[in-house]
């Protein structure tokens, strides 16, 4: 899932010549690199490092772009959450509130809860992350197990879904799995990408 109107992969057009070759040994080259790409569960492409060695003699090594960990620290909300899956990037303290003063309103209009005063954060150099699996049964459990920022700038959003184990069984109730983290300033294009277990 894209947070962005932009949707082109900026590693998808990589056709290009290498300086002192033919055309055609250049798309040899690039062949190559692209046969060692790899798919994860969500479509994105992966690149495993390589080393090329070309019939013409020259031995070209490609290695894997560089990925920084973005570190990022969890907060609690309240305990319900939003009624449809959803993963939201919150970038200023209405959107904020917003999503505070939703996790503590009773899905059932005439329950009337508590809701706490919304923390502040410092949204001028901080981001809130949010996942939502929607309103299901217990079992169901979703977080975010890392953030990684390529030496392009995108943003990557590792989103981890674990199933209710068949073999065991679960109270008759309504759970709402979650996770909000917060983190540094993510600017540009921001991706989130599943993984099932």
């Amino acid at each position: 899932m894209i947070i962005n109107e932009s949707t082109r992969d900026p590693r998808e057009n990589r056709t290009r010549l290498v300086p002192g070759l033919t055309a055609s040994e250049s798309i040899y080259i690039q062949s190559a690199i692209r046969a060692t790409e790899g798919e994860t569960i969500s479509g994105s492409k992966s690149f495993r490092p390589i080393t090329a060695i070309v019939a013409i003699g020259v031995m070209f090594v490609v290695s894997e772009t560089p990925h920084q960990e973005v570190l990022f620290e969890q907060i609690r909300i309240g305990p319900y959450g939003l009624l449809n899956e959803s993963y939201m990037v919150i970038q200023n303290q209405s959107a904020w509130s917003e999503l505070w003063n939703e996790s503590h309103r009773h899905p059932f209009a005439n329950v009337s809860t508590e809701t706490p005063p919304t923390p502040s954060i410092d949204f001028d150099n901080s981001t809130v992350l949010a996942v939502f699996m929607g309103a299901t049964s217990p079992g169901h459990s979703i977080e975010i197990g890392r953030v990684e920022r390529a030496s392009s700038g995108e943003i990557t959003v590792h989103v981890y879904e674990t199933q209710p184990d068949p073999f065991l069984s679960y109270p008759g109730v309504i759970s709402y799995p979650k996770m909000v983290v917060v983190c540094e300033k993510l600017w540009g294009e921001i991706h989130f990408v599943e993984h099932q277990s």
